[in-house]
């Protein structure tokens, strides 16, 4: 069982927490049934929930803070501080508490919660009539039935089991709903694309035979739960959906060059090519009226969109921005407008392209890393992204321009494929969840890598061999921050929240850290001081770059930049603040020697470089023939400048080498570490032995999920 959010206090001794009935005006609070009566509702809240508010009340008037509050009531397991952020904001609806203007939780800005409500035993009130006289005269057993039908059930802090979720899809203003969760797939195979039927009986899923590799279309029946197997072929399928009407989808089906839309009537098993293109197509959406599809493909690492009538077969690009990636594309069911995501390297916008006009209009710039987009009708879009740093499926009242979280996404977990059906009140999305630790090999006298790893994602572990500490990311308080461990200790370095952090880099003292994050839509140069345990730069920057190095002098930062020559390096001045472009279709590595030499490598030509300091360039190791894996720290010169670590791809594995650094001296590479294809290197050295550090996923799971109202 995957927990949402990990935390990991310093341990107390256990809080008891109270058991006795009590009254918050017109509210009922029963501890021991997790349970408040107010009027004619009753409310069954998670445990957790209900011992935060008798928490609060037993130190009533006090500031706890979340840690305070985690430390506390669960000192022997390890709970995230987000669980106490998700408790206030359940405990605030059912006690329709307006956090602006509370009557019984304020919060105390960078500080905590504190209670500041009345209370009273529920034993010295009994003869108090806190309810309407319309609710008191009818104490029968049938309204009692009533009132239990409407119940919510919070399940915000536990990995959700395979039979039922229950949650609030409304605002505090209106009826709750509850909802049942089915699982519609046995997660045992990886799922790339699903589609519910408009019906909601059927369910159309592209999934990956894990034996022979082959991509399968499979037919589910909702109802009776029976499978068939549509299609499956060695070539790649993509983007599954239903046509409008009729026992009809359509699929993507990808060879080496070429890519093509398929028509399959599921009765008669007939197949029918629509659409062949050399364009690379990712996901196919298809108009109301079933006339035109919209494409997202990709090229040069960029997405975008085109429509496709599928009468004239035109394919013609949206008129928008090149410099970006486009994608999610949603039609309006009554507007000629189609919804999407403009991605550029600082920021994530929702906007609507008039289909008549070809006018473009900013809708959202409010989300990041926004993975579906679903219009419910003409006035609410669904958004499955991140909204201060809490990843979630999210309603956007479009007249209004108001937000409310119609589903908590567990950590590690994000939601594709989102549909639902406003009627008859159903949610259907594909969930897909990963976990990745820290994997390391050649430090096993350095360190013990289980007492880093937490449930939830550890990535980019970077080595300090003066210090023997390990640096890397980490989500297990809910959100990206810096960690150190050092001593069987770990640390977290930073308080940034952000929503990711690229792989950080020492400087050659190894007292200064500085890495890229993405906070609240922003990209930001940090830089942090492990003496004095401060941020001391956050500098925002309008495009993504991976950090590869500092200089000799500590005084610039080496980083690689996307651009049409795939990457160029720059040079960002740590006193200005200002970046300058220095070398063209150049990346993967760059270090400067104490001479001033700068040693990078060459994309176009694939030689390691040095150029000096006057300019001029000379070759210093050619990795033409060698299927050199094209990612930042890919290669690395070791401590003494004269051995190179280079990562090599090969079909069923990627593997570390090493090799002498001058083409003059003619040594063999050396083969010192294989790793998995799925695994991503981040650092390579020498610590008394050759190492290797990578992040590595530990599991990986896809699941079709339908959400019913059963009010």
């Amino acid at each position: 069982m995957m927990l949402l959010f990990i935390y990991s206090p310093l341990k107390s001794k256990v809080y008891k927490v109270m058991n006795e009935d009590f009254l918050l005006e017109h509210y009922m609070v029963y501890p021991k049934h997790n349970k408040i009566i107010s009027e004619n509702k009753v409310t069954i809240l998670e445990p957790k929930i209900i011992q935060v508010l008798c928490f609060l009340v037993q130190h009533q008037g006090e500031v706890l803070s979340r840690e305070y509050i985690a430390d506390n009531l669960w000192p022997d397991n390890v709970v995230g501080l987000k669980v106490i952020t998700r408790a206030i904001f359940e405990l605030r609806k059912v006690l329709n508490d307006d956090p602006k203007k509370p009557k019984y939780i304020e919060t105390i800005a960078r500080k905590g919660y504190c209670f500041i409500g009345k209370v009273e035993p529920l034993n010295t009130a009994q003869n108090r009539p806190y309810f309407p006289l319309s609710f008191l005269s009818k104490p029968n057993i049938k309204n009692v039935a009533v009132s239990v039908s409407l119940l919510f059930i919070f399940t915000f802090f536990l990995f959700v089991g395979p039979t039922t979720l229950l949650d609030n899809f409304q605002s505090s203003a209106t009826k709750p709903v509850s909802y049942q969760e089915m699982v519609l797939s046995d997660g045992r195979t990886e799922i790339q694309s699903a589609s519910l039927s408009a019906d909601g009986s059927k369910v159309l899923f592209i999934e990956t035979d894990t034996n022979t590799d082959e991509s399968v279309l499979v037919l589910k029946n909702v109802v009776n739960h029976k499978y068939s197997i549509l299609q499956r072929s060695n070539d790649v399928y993509r983007s599954v959906i239903w046509a409008e009407q009729g026992n009809v989808s359509y699929f993507v089906q990808c060879e080496i060059s070429t890519c093509k839309i398929n028509k399959l009537f599921i009765d008669s098993g007939i197949l029918q090519e629509v659409y062949k293109t050399k364009n690379k197509i990712r996901t196919i959406k298809l108009s109301p009226k079933g006339k035109t599809l919209a494409l997202t493909t990709i090229e040069s690492q960029r997405l975008s969109i085109s429509l496709l009538p599928l009468i004239s077969q035109q394919e013609t690009p949206l008129k928008l921005v090149e410099n970006a990636s486009y994608y999610a594309a949603t039609f309006s069911k009554i507007k000629p407008e189609l919804f999407y995501v403009q991605q550029s390297d600082a920021q994530s916008t929702i906007n609507s392209y008039n289909l008549e006009t070809t006018n473009s209009t900013v809708i959202s710039t409010r989300f990041s890393k926004i993975t579906s987009l679903h219009l419910e009708d003409d006035n609410s879009l669904l958004i499955a992204g991140q909204l201060d740093s809490l990843y979630s499926i999210w309603r956007l009242n479009l007249q209004k321009n108001e937000v409310s979280q119609a589903i908590l996404i567990p950590a590690s977990s994000h939601a594709y494929e989102l549909t639902s059906n406003k009627a008859s009140q159903e949610f259907f999305y594909l969930k897909k969840s990963s976990n990745i630790n820290i994997a390391a090999q050649g430090l096993t006298q350095h360190i013990d890598l289980k007492q880093v790893n937490s449930h939830a994602n550890d990535l980019n572990g970077v080595w300090s061999t003066s210090t023997s500490t390990l640096y890397f990311v980490s989500q297990r308080t809910g959100n990206y921050e810096l960690w150190s461990h050092k001593n069987n200790k770990n640390t977290k370095l930073t308080g940034v929240k952000a929503d990711s952090i690229r792989r950080p880099i020492l400087n050659k003292q190894q007292n200064l850290l500085a890495f890229v994050a993405s906070q609240n839509n922003q990209l930001k140069l940090m830089i942090y001081n492990i003496d004095t345990e401060h941020l001391i730069v956050n500098q925002n920057i309008s495009k993504e770059a991976h950090l590869l190095s500092w200089s000799a002098e500590g005084n610039y930062i080496y980083m690689s930049i996307a651009s049409e020559n795939l990457y160029d390096i720059w040079q960002f001045d740590i006193d200005s603040k200002q970046p300058k472009k220095i070398l063209l279709s150049a990346g993967l590595i760059a270090k400067q020697q104490t001479n001033n030499d700068l040693i990078f490598a060459d994309i176009k030509s694939q030689n390691l470089m040095l150029k000096k300091p006057d300019g001029v360039m000379s070759i210093i190791k050619s990795f033409k023939g060698i299927a050199l894996q094209f990612r930042p720290h890919s290669i690395k010169i070791n401590n003494k400048s004269d051995h190179l670590y280079y990562v090599e791809k090969k079909p069923k594995s990627i593997q570390v080498m090493s090799t002498a650094l001058s083409e003059m001296v003619k040594h063999k590479p050396k083969k010192l570490f294989t790793l998995t294809t799925n695994d991503y290197v981040t650092d390579i050295g020498l610590h008394g032995e050759d190492y290797v550090i990578y992040d590595h996923f530990v599991s990986k799971s896809s699941q079709l999920l339908l959400l019913r109202a059963v009010n």
